[in-house]
């Protein structure tokens, strides 16, 4: 491809001619495969501006190889550092998504240095950093090959750095030679290729090779005698003169003519739906292709963090493949999830797109043109997003049955389809491929809806496809984390109503009628929030939050203030509106606590009165706020990968709840090696005993499930036990771990 580009007769490029040195790049790069930099000075801002023939080079494939000095500005360094530490599974970007990376390549702002070093992490850009051996000089070579598809050469000599001041500001040249010219431009590729590939493997004794964190920053020093004004010359600026390039008119047809030629070959796959990275995991392919050996019904058991909705899309991908068409209904707990998994279709590229909730007035006008569509049109696309009671209403229901039944049903934490509201509607349901998403399948003290959900999708453990933290973990997908226990005695009163309730359970337990069922109920319900608002709570948060506040470790932090209501039984998301007034009035006890221990700390609530939540969650991972007070709107779906820190207030019994908070900690982010979990632990009075001895034990013994449960996967796991121990003894509880 290289051999189409009419180079000048010359083969030379001068500023102020009709052949600018930057025209020989954008021309270059976007038909070529790989390129070889050979450079003194570097500065991203020369990717910034040749974004578009950047692009296009990334969408082909290509990939670069650069040798650069040791003297870099602290974002090109820190992107480098971070890609190299970073896994690529951790950035948004796919080469499939020109679009995408054309925009981001354009801005300089965060965004831009993120894609920097997912280039770096994905190895697609590789870089080198070296010195002169011994000197005190820096390297300032300005060369490089491009090669095309065919392994065809193109090398380039320059005067100008590659930077956007090099090729902006100064009066430079280029000179090319290209591998199909004379036997001298031949020979001069070759050595120059020599040359490269032996600094390039390190065989080059002239030279001193540099960890990343050995180069020096942009500073106003000199070098040897070399000059770095142009380093230091402010490139966010700078780059704002881009647009004075169109006064070149070759360069702006250059400019034109990649446009309108990507635009071309952009719309041919714009319709198309793809994985949005680079390729699905191994063990994301491997559950659809268990699912689809299962008769295409099954349940993905896989940890919060390790991609379950990317594994339940790239399912319908896969059958697109297969069949030309994509037709699948997603069932969510919460409008917020909606939203979400709206975000995340669209990264697929599928179209068609149909949310269904309270927010959205005209869904049925929406459902019913799918429903005509789809029966007309064997081929039709669509997906639609509902939440759980939506899913209930009767339009909706009616609608369902006009929909194709090889449509695939996708159920986000399917442990809700086990509810009385939606138990009915489970009997004959019409469309026969089913995928349910959940961390924990079972529904705790429901057998029945249970068993109903396992009915349902056909499947029992081991289920479809597991993923279970500790492979995860393991498998580096999560982050590892550490786990501290902090013990919180209940006070003599509070121990004591907890014996009198658990004296009133024993006389229901045994009997199986209706109304003794709802007794224990409501007294499991009364003892459990004894547990959760328990007095001396508040005291232990404050102790913990005084020392990682002088600490100066309050950043990155979530708190899950404790439940006042309903505790771990399970109810619908639906009913939990009425709760937001006690939700708040919680969230702003723990809240005004931390402002008061550390008034420089930046506090939000993020529960259910929350309005914008997502500019929230944004700010969060931005660091404009240091910590997150929530309670149960972060249990089901809402990512929040840049939290470092939680602080467990809520004593829940309910392994669905704590391991889908464990999980939502442990997602990882760039610059996140290791996660802290500091978990409130209810227990009795270890010197004021005042209730039944069994009692005591069993109510230790409900809170060391999630002890044992955290405990057991903490790289710290012996040390947390340890902090137990007066309490295990006392009441001669072996340890399980």
């Amino acid at each position: 491809m290289l051999e189409l580009i009419n180079f000048p007769e010359s083969n030379e490029y001068r500023t102020g001619s009709a052949n600018e040195p930057i025209g020989f790049f954008l021309e270059v790069l976007p038909k070529s495969k790989r390129f070889d930099l050979l450079l003194g000075y570097f500065s991203s801002s020369a990717i910034n501006l040749l974004s578009i023939g950047f692009a296009q080079f990334l969408y082909n494939g290509g990939t670069v190889r650069m040798i650069s000095n040791h003297v870099l500005s602290p974002k090109d360094r820190k992107a480098i550092e971070e890609g190299l530490t970073t896994s690529e599974s951790q950035y948004e970007f796919s080469i499939s998504d020109y679009a995408k990376i054309k925009s981001t390549l354009n801005e300089y702002g965060r965004h831009f240095f993120r894609c920097l070093a997912w280039l770096i992490s994905s190895k697609k850009l590789e870089v080198l950093i070296v010195k002169p051996k011994g000197a005190r000089g820096i390297a300032h070579y300005k060369s490089g090959v491009f090669y095309d598809e065919e392994g065809r050469a193109v090398k380039f000599k320059s005067s100008c750095n590659f930077t956007a001041y090099g090729l902006l500001e100064n009066l430079e040249e280029l000179e090319v030679k290209i591998a199909w010219g004379s036997r001298a431009e031949q020979a001069a590729i070759e050595e120059y290729e020599r040359y490269f590939n032996q600094i390039w493997h390190k065989d080059a004794p002239f030279v001193d090779y540099l960890a990343t964190d050995e180069v020096e920053l942009l500073i106003a020093k000199d070098f040897g005698g070399h000059s770095i004004e142009e380093l230091i010359v402010d490139e966010q600026k700078l780059l704002r003169k881009k647009r004075q390039l169109i006064s070149n008119y070759k360069v702006r047809s250059i400019i034109d003519r990649l446009e309108e030629e990507m635009e071309q070959r952009v719309s041919m796959h714009v319709k198309e739906p793809y994985f949005p990275y680079e390729k699905p995991r191994a063990y994301q392919d491997k559950a659809y292709e268990n699912w689809k050996a299962r008769g295409y019904k099954g349940i993905f058991a896989m940890a919060t963090g390790t991609g379950k909705t990317l594994t339940a899309l790239n399912a319908v991908l896969r059958e697109h493949k297969k069949l030309g068409q994509y037709q699948a209904i997603i069932l969510v707990p919460t409008i917020e999830l909606v939203n979400q998994w709206e975000d995340e279709v669209r990264g697929f590229n599928y179209r068609n797109i149909i949310k269904v909730s309270s927010q959205n007035k005209n869904w049925r006008d929406d459902l019913q043109m799918v429903s005509i569509l789809s029966a007309d049109k064997e081929r039709y696309s669509f997906i639609i997003i509902t939440t759980y009671r939506s899913f209930t209403h009767r339009r909706f229901q009616k609608a369902i049955k006009m929909i194709p039944e090889d449509t695939i049903l996708i159920a986000d934490e399917a442990h809700n389809l086990g509810s009385k509201s939606i138990l009915p509607l489970l009997e004959g349901f019409p469309i026969k491929k089913r995928i349910g998403l959940s961390a924990t399948p079972d529904r705790v003290y429901d057998k029945e809806g249970t068993a109903a959900i396992d009915s349902f999708f056909e499947d029992t453990p081991p289920y479809t496809f597991e993923y279970p933290m500790k492979q995860a973990l393991e498998s580096g997908f999560l982050c590892e984390y550490k786990y501290y226990p902090i013990l919180v005695e209940l006070t003599p009163e509070e121990l004591e109503e907890y014996s009198e309730i658990s004296a009133k359970l024993a006389q229901f337990w045994a009997d199986e009628s209706e109304e003794s069922k709802e007794m224990v109920e409501r007294l499991l319900l009364a003892r459990k929030q004894i547990i959760h608002k328990a007095a001396n709570k508040l005291a232990a948060f404050d102790k913990l939050v005084e020392e990682l506040s002088k600490l100066n470790k309050l950043n990155y932090t979530l708190v899950y203030a404790p439940e006042g209501y309903f505790g771990d039984l399970f109810v619908d998301t639906e009913r939990l509106g009425n709760l937001d007034k006690e939700e708040n009035r919680i969230c702003e006890i723990y809240s005004n606590h931390i402002r008061q221990i550390s008034p420089d700390t930046k506090v939000a609530l993020f529960h259910g009165a929350t309005k914008d939540r997502a500019s929230t969650l944004d700010s969060f991972a931005q660091s404009d706020i240091d910590v997150l007070v929530s309670m149960k709107c972060l249990d089901e779906g809402v990512d929040v990968p840049r939290t470092e820190q939680a602080i467990f207030c809520a004593s829940t019994g309910n392994p669905r709840q704590f391991i889908q908070r464990r999980g939502r900690i442990l997602r990882k982010a760039p610059n996140k090696t290791l996660a802290t979990i500091y978990d409130l632990v209810v227990v009795p009075s270890t010197e004021h005993r005042v209730g039944n001895y069994n009692t005591e034990k069993r109510l230790i013994e409900n809170e060391l499930k999630r002890v044992y449960e955290f405990a057991g996967l903490a790289i710290n796991h012996m040390e947390a036990l340890q902090r137990l121990k007066p309490v295990l003894n006392l009441y001669d509880i072996i340890e399980e771990l």
